[in-house]
């Protein structure tokens, strides 16, 4: 019975040295497949995370240009409402050509008759800027002025547009 609790002990040693073996063999280190693994996923979530910040750049930019754009349109009523008001029968004149391109706001230079081509952008932009005429009214006394600002960036072309109707509110010729 001796041998018998001998093999026993024995025995169960073996297993106390085959666990203790498997412990160290698991807290050695990763497999490559654990490592490969990790860097694929670090690798996606920092892909992910410089496309965020480019959209996010590029929607700030976009709507910078829009604000612009939109400011650019209001400063054109401005001074279509300044020009009715220094000269309603040179304004009314004007607006029988029904589309002028105005890189400046000045009917002598800077403004030209027909749409605006690619390249004439207002200066310190990358934006067009268009006014369009129409009549309305009794004796299409009215003069409706639409302002279109265009540009375009990564992502797309984009536009603002504003139209006012101006009148001869003073009753002068």
């Amino acid at each position: 019975m001796g041998q018998t609790t001998h093999l026993a002990y024995l025995l169960l040693k073996q297993v106390k040295l085959q666990n203790s073996m498997k412990i160290k063999k698991k807290s050695q280190g990763y497999t490559i497949l654990e490592v490969m693994i990790s860097i694929v996923i670090v690798g996606i979530v920092l892909i992910s995370a410089v496309a965020l910040i480019t959209r996010s750049q590029a929607a700030a930019t976009n709507a910078r240009q829009k604000i612009i754009a939109t400011s650019l349109a209001e400063e054109t009523h401005e001074w279509l409402r300044s020009e009715r008001d220094q000269d309603w029968s040179g304004f009314f004149a004007r607006s029988l050509t029904a589309t002028w391109c105005a890189q400046s706001l000045n009917f002598q230079s800077g403004t030209t008759e027909g749409p605006c081509s690619t390249n004439q952008f207002v200066p310190g932009t990358n934006m067009t800027r268009e006014i369009r005429f129409t009549r309305s009214g009794p004796g299409l006394s009215k003069v409706v002025a639409t302002v279109t600002v265009s540009f375009s960036d990564s992502l797309g072309l984009h536009s603002s547009e504003s139209t006012s109707e101006y009148t001869n509110w003073r009753g002068n010729r």
